[in-house]
């Protein structure tokens, strides 16, 4: 042991630092109707039209080649102009040093150190938020631990096995009361080679003010085989790729009414799928997910498994319509009943929850890359009703009903999506979407149509 700590000495010392900083600046802004007809009983904020900027630097320091600095800050972060009342990311900062972690890479292993970025698989259950790599839309949160972990190859250092242990204390997380930090003790067992990644990613969560025990396995696959490996020099590749989490245990840190001070038993599933193949300058992906839900939002045990928010499906029909509408439900629960606080939870930010969703989507790229066309379907059904806390049990009296008062139903319905991004030169781009969105039972009554159109200009440098 006195030797690695010397062995890190030397580095700090002997090295001449090296510096390099990446990061992004973008301009996001949009319009997304909202009818009455969807609106939640008691009203709503009417449309959402909104201008968003961010200024994010990522700069790392370089001691040697085995020891590295990272930091991430956003100098400008969540600048708002116009109404925000869909899918709000919070309060706007002018300074916020969102990470800051060493990476060690040792003579038996990687050692990293820090508040670092979280992230696991396709990210449907942590997401770093890092990266403009979704299909539509942008991320707009990221979840960050303070972590401690050891990766290393126990095989020796060419073989294809990573293994990994370490402690984080979360303190930004959705399935948690987030006045309160959460330990996490989590293992990883990592096999990849040039065509295929799995592996299984097992956390042990513990908080003790909420009386939380939770044994959450993550499981991740990618395939992805080039054209010829398969016989077929017409095609560019084919990948599949998938990803499941189950959160099983006990908490009485949850969204509920009347009873957050319960201890209810937990037992939540999601996952998605995507197939995709490319041929020439198109590709297309056919993706499914599933995330379990909650027809007794009043207690019970809690079944709802809610997506990452920044795993965007869509454009509207989850990003916008029921973030918008579980938000105003957790706010309208607080302000007429004794609940605690975990109602807030209920909220989705845009997550997918409660549903079985099928998304067939299709790029092209022409002019040498420099044009990307994008389109998408969506269309989704919930496994079991979508019963709204605050019209069932406080304006109905128990009667499963939904957003809007009306029986409670599971058809979500469908959304067209199409995108356009220009590449104007290496890392700058700009990027048009729109979509339209038939809401079905699920929203209400004879819901009508909700339609939206984001814009986007980045900066990746």
């Amino acid at each position: 042991m006195i030797s690695m700590w010397a062995l890190l000495a030397s580095s700090l010392l002997v090295a001449t630092p090296s510096f390099n900083v990446n990061g992004d600046a973008r301009l996001a802004g949009g319009y997304i109707s909202h009818p009455s007809a969807v609106e939640p009983a008691g009203g709503g904020e009417g449309d959402k039209r909104f201008v968003e900027m961010r200024v994010r630097v990522d700069p790392e320091i370089h001691f040697s080649s085995s020891l590295t600095l990272h930091v991430s800050a956003d100098i400008a972060s969540n600048i708002h102009y116009g109404s925000t009342g869909f899918n709000s990311t919070g309060d706007s900062v002018n300074f916020y040093l969102r990470r800051a972690y060493i990476k060690w890479r040792t003579p038996v292993g990687l050692l990293e150190i820090g508040r670092m970025p979280n992230h696991w698989g396709l990210g449907v259950f942590v997401n770093s938020g890092d990266g403009y790599d979704t299909p539509f839309g942008i991320k707009r949160y990221g979840d960050t631990a303070d972590r401690i972990v050891f990766a290393t190859k126990p095989l020796g250092p060419e073989s294809h096995l990573i293994v990994a242990i370490g402690y984080d204390k979360v303190s930004e997380e959705r399935i948690i009361n987030p006045q309160d930090d959460a330990d996490d003790w989590l293992a990883v067992l990592f096999y990849k080679t040039r065509t295929v990644e799995t592996g299984t990613y097992a956390v042990v969560r513990v908080q003790n003010s909420t009386r939380t025990k939770l044994f959450i396995p993550d499981f991740f696959a990618r395939v992805h085989l080039p054209g010829e490996a398969v016989g077929l020099n017409t095609l560019r590749f084919l990948r599949f790729e998938t990803e499941a989490v189950v959160i099983m245990g006990s908490t009485q840190a949850a969204p509920s009414v009347n009873d957050g001070l319960i201890k209810r038993d937990a037992f939540m599933v999601g996952a998605a799928g995507r197939f995709s193949a490319g041929v020439g300058n198109w590709e297309g992906t056919v993706e499914v997910g599933f995330a379990s839900g909650d027809a007794n939002p009043g207690g019970g045990k809690l079944t709802a498994f809610t997506f990452n928010p920044d795993y965007n499906v869509g454009i509207l029909m989850f990003e916008e319509t029921l973030a918008y509408l579980t938000a105003h439900t957790a706010e309208r629960v607080l302000a007429n009943t004794a609940s605690s606080p975990e109602i807030k939870l209920f909220n989705t930010r845009g997550g997918v929850t409660n549903a079985i969703y099928v998304n067939p989507r299709v790029v092209w790229n022409a002019l040498s890359g420099r044009l990307c066309i994008k389109g998408g379907l969506l269309y989704a059904y919930a496994p079991v009703e979508m019963v709204d806390p605050y019209t069932s049990l406080i304006l109905s009296g128990g009667s499963a009903t939904t957003f809007d008062g009306s029986p409670a139903g599971r058809n979500y319905g469908y959304e067209v999506d199409l995108a356009v991004r220009w590449n104007i030169a290496k890392g700058w781009w700009v990027e048009g979407e729109g979509g339209l969105f038939f809401p079905g039972d699920l929203f209400g009554e004879n819901p009508e149509a909700v339609s939206g159109v984001n814009f986007y200009a980045v900066l990746e440098f």
